[in-house]
């Protein structure tokens, strides 16, 4: 796959919940693709059958290798930035109580 230039998305509840394959979340191999160099992405497949979201497929491989896998690296990985100080910067200033007060509002 790496030398051929395809990328995979991964869909780890459908993974978990419809091919039996993994166990659990935890086996799910999104951290060794990523390290094996594989062009990522990361999918939902059937939202409303399986009960999930985009955003509750990123916490899920989150806790697949919660020690190498951090969410500035899934956000890399899944978005194709390669800036990591321009993604540490925009989820810090995504959190609106962290951001400063501003005089006279």
């Amino acid at each position: 796959m790496i030398n051929k230039d395809v990328s995979l998305v991964s869909l780890p509840t459908s993974n978990v919940k419809l091919t039996q394959s993994l166990a659990t979340y935890k086996a799910h191999p999104f951290t060794w693709w990523e390290k094996k160099g594989v062009e990522l992405g990361v999918g939902t497949d059937n939202d409303v059958t399986l009960d999930t979201s985009f955003i509750r497929e990123l916490l899920i491989l989150l806790v697949t290798d919660a020690d190498n896998l951090k969410i500035t690296k899934l956000l890399m990985v899944v978005t194709g930035e390669t800036r990591r100080p321009f993604m540490s910067d925009a989820l810090w200033s995504a959190r609106p109580e962290l951001r400063p007060l501003r005089v006279g509002r």
